[in-house]
């Protein structure tokens, strides 16, 4: 709903503060800073969809194809255990109830 699209702008748009001034700190300039914070948000959302799009339609071959790619940088194999992992977890985010989960109360 409403309260969980502005929570998610909010912890976006935060993160991507925090990432902009992170590069200011580390001396990047006005121009090098936009230019990679694109390319982080790009890389971003990428990676957002390539998971969403895999959970979504239950295809462990392109979950593992994401996690590999992203997660792993192609360095090992992944495996089944980090795959139902990352299901269960994405299950168990599902089962929140939404107003607990946008008060933060999630132990």
């Amino acid at each position: 709903g409403d309260a969980g699209a502005a929570l998610s702008q909010g912890l976006f748009d935060t993160m991507f503060s925090d990432m902009d001034l992170t590069l200011r700190e580390m001396g990047a300039g006005d121009i090098g800073v936009a230019k990679r914070v694109r390319v982080m948000a790009e890389a971003f959302a990428g990676r957002l969809n390539a998971y969403a799009t895999a959970l979504d339609r239950d295809d462990k071959p392109a979950l593992a194809d994401a996690l590999a790619r992203n997660l792993l940088r192609g360095e090992t194999e992944v495996s089944e255990s980090l795959i139902e992992f990352v299901i269960a977890m994405d299950s168990r985010i599902g089962e929140v109830e939404e107003e607990i989960f946008l008060a933060g109360r999630l132990a």
